[in-house]
């Protein structure tokens, strides 16, 4: 906004100025509101009369929250940080749409030092590499861009939050593998909080580490625990003519369902397909019913792989109450 200057503040005035801090949540800082044309004499009667609220040295309130309180406070930790200054962490996850609004923080990272008041409700970050491209807006707030809030996610979350959040950017194509590897290049050096756990998320949707004892670890908990299915025997042996055939992941050997959990690093070469072709016939044969799930079954299609199975054991008992008439 440029400033009129020697002119009296008029209503069109007032309203030009707040029509621009509607778009800023309505916040406004201190200077914004000089170079719009107002004195310092009338900011400081509107601040004396209540009108309008510090909420943060030299950011002020000046309409009510339009989208709500939480953003218009993180808009104005932005503005009170300076230039540079942009929402990051968890608050970025929430403006991205990966966390949940309810008790988030106001997290913001800066690209310089910040030689202001600290304040007790903000959460200051200082960006350890430079922000480059990586900063954007959504709503009107800057915000560091999808690709980079799940770096700094990282460092804050398990992994399996980290791979979910990845998993709904990537899914709303609001980021990509592409984009997270470019990344990950950027940062290698950095030796950042989170990063290990960012490459292990990364590395593991891009197939380089699944392996079948991540999946046997991550199948009850994420499939059978959190879907309320009955827990199945881990490792189960089947014996075929008084010699052990094989062993599967997981069994409900009383139903015969037999469960494999497959990974693209140990299951996609032509002998191995074969091996698991010939094992899942004969269980058919043996009128077992064999399920086999894959590394996105388990990790990201599981209320559908759950559902699977609990539509194999009804069958199963089903089969076995005709069996019993």
């Amino acid at each position: 906004m440029g400033r009129a200057t020697g002119k009296r503040w008029s209503g069109a005035d007032e309203a030009r100025l707040l029509a621009f801090a509607a778009k800023q949540h309505g916040v406004l800082e201190r200077q914004q509101i000089l170079d719009a044309g107002m004195s310092e004499a009338t900011l400081w009667r509107r601040l004396a009369s209540k009108s309008w609220s510090e909420l943060y040295p030299r950011v002020y309130r000046v309409l009510p929250p339009p989208r709500g309180a939480w953003k218009q406070m993180l808009m104005a930790a932005c503005l009170w940080a300076g230039d540079g200054a942009a929402a990051s962490h968890r608050a970025a996850a929430v403006l991205w749409g990966v966390e949940e609004e309810a008790n988030a923080p106001i997290e913001i990272s800066i690209a310089h030092p910040h030689n202001g008041q600290e304040r007790r409700n903000v959460t200051v970050h200082r960006m350890d590499f430079d922000p480059g491209d990586t900063i954007t807006r959504v709503d009107g707030i800057p915000v560091t861009n999808p690709s980079r809030t799940l770096l700094d996610l990282a460092s804050q979350r398990t992994h399996d939050q980290v791979d979910s959040a990845m998993d709904a950017l990537i899914r709303r194509r609001l980021s990509s593998t592409e984009q997270l590897k470019g990344l990950l290049r950027k940062v290698a050096a950095c030796g950042r909080r989170g990063l290990r756990r960012f490459r292990a998320v990364l590395e593991e949707r891009l197939g380089i580490r699944a392996k079948d004892s991540d999946l046997e670890r991550l199948f009850p908990k994420k499939v059978i625990q959190a879907h309320g299915l009955p827990m199945p025997v881990h490792n189960h042996p089947i014996w075929l003519d008084g010699r052990l055939f094989a062993k599967v992941d997981y069994a409900y050997p009383e139903l015969g369902i037999f469960i494999e959990l497959h990974s693209k690093k140990w299951h996609l070469g032509p002998e191995r397909v074969i091996h698991d072709s010939q094992k899942q016939n004969e269980l058919v044969l043996l009128g077992a019913t064999p399920l086999i799930f894959w590394w996105d079954d388990v990790t990201k299609s599981h209320a559908r792989t759950a559902e699977r199975i609990r539509r194999a054991i009804d069958m199963a008992r089903a089969r076995l109450d005709a069996t019993t008439l």
